[in-house]
C-alpha cells in the first residue's frame, strides 16, 4: 500500500486484471475481494479468469456498458475451478508448441507469440505476429480438429508482443508495458531531441524496436523547463563584449558563451537575464525583407 498516495488506497478500491484485455478494471469493492484473488468474469469475450490488484483510483469502471469490454463479475473461483484455470495454464504451453510445429509444417510466414484459453475452453486464442496478411484457413481446420472448440487467430503489432512477452528494458527493470501500460501512446523522434538524449537507436529503442515509451512521461516537464531558457546560438552581450551561446547546462544553470575573439566564458542564466544581456540581432534576410516592404 502506498502511503503517500493522494487518494489513500484502501479495500475500497480494486483493479481487476485479465490477461491480454485492453486495460485495468477499477471497481468498487463490493465483494469483499482480497489482491490475489482469482476471480470468473464475463467479457465481451467469453468467460475468463481475473486477478485483483490493488487500485488507488477514483475512476472507476462502469460495468456491463455497451462499448464496455468487462460485462459482469462473477464470484471467486471454486477449488474445482482453479483447477481447471491452472490446468489450462499447463495446457497453453503445451498448445503453444503445437501451433508452433504447425505454422513450420505449413510453411507460414508469422511469428508464434501465445496461446489463450478461455476459462470455460469455449474459444482458444492463437496469438502471432506477422507483416503482412497470412492464409491460415488450412492451419485453424488443424487446430480445430486437435482441440475441438473454436479457434480465434488474433494478429498483433510488434509492440503488442513486448506487452504479452515481457522481458528486461535497456534500464534493467521488467518493461512497463508488461508491468502497467495498457494503452501505447503516440512516441516521436521529437521527444528526444527534447530532451537532448543522444540519438542513437540501441539507447531509445525499446526490445520491440521501437522508441522507448517511457520517452514519454517527462517530456511534458521539459516542454516546460524550456520556456523562456535561452537558447544555443542566441547572441549575448557581456559589457562590450559580444558572443553566442555553444553550450547549456540545465543542471546548473549556465551557458558557455563563445566571444568574437575566441575566448570562452561560463556565466550564469540568472547573471545574464538580471543585466539584459541577451539580445535580438537580426539576419541578413530579415533586413532585405524589410527594405523590400
Amino acid at each position: 500500500m502506498n502511503e503517500k498516495c493522494e487518494h489513500k488506497c484502501s479495500g475500497n478500491n480494486i483493479g481487476l486484471k485479465i490477461r491480454n484485455a485492453p486495460e485495468v478494471y477499477n471497481l468498487k469493492n463490493e465483494w469483499e475481494f482480497k489482491p490475489g484473488d482469482i476471480i470468473s468474469v464475463k467479457t465481451e469475450r467469453g468467460v475468463e479468469a481475473a486477478t485483483v490488484i490493488p487500485s488507488c483510483s477514483v475512476n472507476y469502471s462502469e460495468i456491463g456498458k455497451q462499448d464496455s469490454f468487462l460485462k459482469k463479475i462473477k464470484t471467486r473461483l471454486s477449488d474445482e475451478e482453479l483447477e481447471k484455470f491452472n490446468k489450462n495454464l499447463e495446457n497453453e504451453k503445451i498448445a503453444l508448441e503445437t501451433f508452433r510445429e504447425k505454422v513450420q509444417k505449413h510453411e507460414l510466414p508469422m511469428k508464434v507469440i501465445e496461446v489463450y484459453y478461455m476459462l470455460d475452453r469455449s474459444r482458444i486464442m492463437f496469438y502471432y505476429y506477422a507483416e503482412n496478411k497470412v492464409d491460415f484457413r488450412k492451419l485453424v481446420r488443424e487446430l480445430a480438429g486437435i482441440y475441438r472448440t473454436r479457434i480465434e487467430m488474433r494478429q498483433v503489432g510488434i509492440r503488442d508482443e513486448a506487452k504479452i512477452r515481457g522481458g528486461l528494458g535497456p534500464c534493467g527493470l521488467i518493461t512497463c508495458c508488461k508491468r502497467f501500460l495498457y494503452d501505447f501512446s503516440s512516441i516521436s523522434m521529437k521527444m528526444a531531441k527534447d530532451q537532448e538524449i543522444m540519438l542513437n537507436p540501441s539507447k531509445i529503442s525499446g526490445i520491440c524496436g521501437r522508441l522507448m515509451c517511457c520517452l514519454k512521461y517527462e517530456q511534458k516537464n521539459y516542454v516546460d523547463s524550456k520556456e523562456g531558457e535561452p537558447s544555443l546560438g542566441m547572441i549575448v552581450q557581456v559589457k562590450d563584449r559580444t558572443g553566442k551561446i555553444t553550450t547549456l547546462n540545465k543542471n546548473k544553470k549556465t551557458v558557455m558563451v563563445e566571444f568574437d575573439d575566441g575566448d570562452f566564458k561560463e556565466f550564469s542564466i540568472e547573471f545574464l537575464e538580471k543585466n539584459n544581456c541577451f539580445i535580438d540581432v537580426e539576419t541578413e534576410d530579415d533586413k532585405k525583407g524589410e527594405g523590400k516592404k
